[in-house]
């Protein structure tokens, strides 16, 4: 697939003036592709992304409601000034992905009418760099997502690719849905007949993201359970 044919959502909420900097300097790496890039943005007024306003191929929104699903929806109707035929969906801090892995990972995916859905995968070692709560929670999510697309792989590592006929089912997601909403689209392009493929990389967890507190543990099986509500209907 050629990058021309992508552009880019993704969502923020700075907490702190740290956490400020390190995403701004993440999806910095980001538009540096030269995607169109849209961003909604639920930081407080005194630390939202204004450097980020300031690039020419990005918008910043500020992001109505207080869920997730919300969120997303509101960077996704962003992105709709940009007509591409893929949007890259991902999480605000993949920096090390952004700047080692994108542009392979959007090469590598098939540029066929079927694909609707382009995941990337972390490789077993890779998946091993993660704190351990989080690989518990992840590997049953991603039994479940192989087992009901047909196609073992990794769909929690974060960044995808979804076909821009697949939006309005993202658009029209139910806002208690949470981190359950990916699934849920994956879910959804395997019915409208779509495939849902994962690409392999060594896509490793940052080396100041691999402690976990035990509010992180709490937070992967609050992510555990909003995941399992894509697969109830």
């Amino acid at each position: 697939m050629q990058i021309s044919a992508v552009s880019a959502v993704s969502i923020t909420w700075a907490r702190s003036s740290s956490e400020r900097a390190h995403l701004t300097r993440s999806l910095q790496s980001l538009a540096e592709h030269g995607l169109s890039l849209s961003i909604a943005d639920r930081s407080e007024p005194s630390l939202q992304l204004h450097e980020l306003s300031a690039l020419a191929n990005c918008t910043v929104v500020p992001a109505p409601g207080a869920t997730l699903v919300a969120q997303v929806r509101t960077a996704f109707e962003a992105d709709n000034r940009s007509r591409s035929r893929y949007v890259l969906y991902s999480e605000p801090d993949k920096e090390l992905f952004f700047r080692h892995h994108l542009a392979s990972f959007v090469a590598a995916a098939p540029d066929e009418d079927d694909v609707g859905i382009v995941v990337a995968s972390r490789s077993p070692a890779s998946f091993y760099s993660f704190p351990a709560m989080q690989r518990r929670t992840e590997r049953a999510v991603n039994a479940l997502c192989g087992r009901v697309l047909s196609a073992r792989g990794d769909y929690c590592y974060g960044p995808f690719l979804v076909h821009r006929a697949l939006v309005p089912d993202i658009l029209s997601l139910p806002d208690d849905l949470g981190w359950g909403w990916r699934p849920a689209v994956f879910l959804k392009a395997r019915q409208r007949g779509f495939r849902v493929m994962p690409i392999v990389g060594d896509f490793h967890c940052p080396v100041d993201q691999r402690l976990e507190t035990p509010a992180d543990r709490t937070h992967r099986l609050r992510q555990f359970s909003q995941n399992l509500r894509a697969f109830e209907s």
